[in-house]
């Protein structure tokens, strides 16, 4: 068995390895300045995979995996031993992660982050899946209205206004940094919507397909002066009706990721949401600093 990195020529061999969404990413946006990716061979046959995403001096690990009959014979270790050595030598100081702590691979998984030293993995994040039919049965969601005075639009039609104000939110002290809208990835342009008060930017819901059959709700924010006056309840329900409007011949399901750190916005999903979710799992997440 041999581990060594893998590159834009080999790379394609290795991504049935890995998620749909991170197959798109790395066909889409790979490049060696922000990705560092090793594969695994027996002989000529691809049997494992390792993915990181760098940022600056941190790295997040997207992806492990290796072949069903190569399990439990330390390979997993051995892929993540060698995307450390080159995490180093490129000046990363820390390398985290998130994974979901129900799925049949997660034991595995901590005995590779435990054999590593990483630290202690910690509840993070809850995920909640919606079957497409169960979207508007909440009747609130169907019902819920915001004052005249609260515009809600297509995100891909901010004007220079908008985009100014949202500047200005982004660099507030208190501005939560994974919260910015994020294009990294495509957004679904037709559900992803800003807020508006008295022609002022003060909130967005983005989306995105991470894969075709499931509609990602990715990102809401508000302001604090609009959040407890309707404005994150009024994005929520528009994007949600809008998912059903839209999508109606394809039906694809929904995704709701609530963060810990958000306890009074985990508190309202949880309340409002949590009875017509198909499935509800948990997240966890783990770090480890060189």
């Amino acid at each position: 068995m041999n581990v060594h990195p893998l590159n834009k020529d080999n790379l394609s061999n290795y991504l049935h390895f890995t998620f749909p969404k991170y197959q798109k990413e790395l066909l889409s946006h790979y490049n060696e300045e922000n990705y560092m990716v090793f594969g695994a061979t027996d002989g000529f046959f691809p049997i494992g995979l390792i993915i990181a995403r760098i940022q600056q001096d941190k790295a997040h690990l997207l992806s492990i995996y290796v072949q069903d009959d190569y399990r439990k014979q330390g390979l997993g270790s051995t892929l993540y031993i060698e995307l450390e050595k080159g995490l180093i030598s490129r000046g990363v100081k820390e390398v985290s992660l998130e994974y979901m702590a129900e799925k049949k691979a997660s034991p595995y998984l901590e005995k590779i982050l435990k054999k590593n030293q990483f630290d202690e993995p910690k509840l993070n994040m809850t995920f909640l899946y919606f079957d497409y039919e169960n979207l508007t049965k909440p009747k609130w969601v169907r019902e819920f209205s915001l004052p005249k005075k609260y515009k809600i639009f297509n995100l891909f039609e901010m004007t220079e206004k908008d985009k100014k104000d949202y500047s200005s939110i982004k660099n507030m002290e208190t501005f939560p940094k994974e919260l910015e809208i994020s294009y990294d990835f495509p957004l679904a342009k037709e559900a992803s919507f800003g807020l508006r008060v008295d022609d002022q930017f003060v909130g967005w819901m983005t989306t995105h397909f991470i894969e075709d059959s499931l509609l990602r709700y990715s990102c809401l924010y508000v302001t604090d002066k609009y959040l407890a006056r309707g404005g994150s309840i009024g994005l929520i329900t528009h994007t949600i009706r809008e998912h059903y409007r839209l999508f109606h011949k394809t039906k694809p399901r929904a995704l709701f990721g609530i963060r810990y750190d958000y306890p009074s916005m985990h508190r309202m999903v949880m309340r409002k949401f949590a009875p017509y979710a198909s499935s509800i799992q948990k997240g966890m997440s783990a770090r480890k600093g060189f």
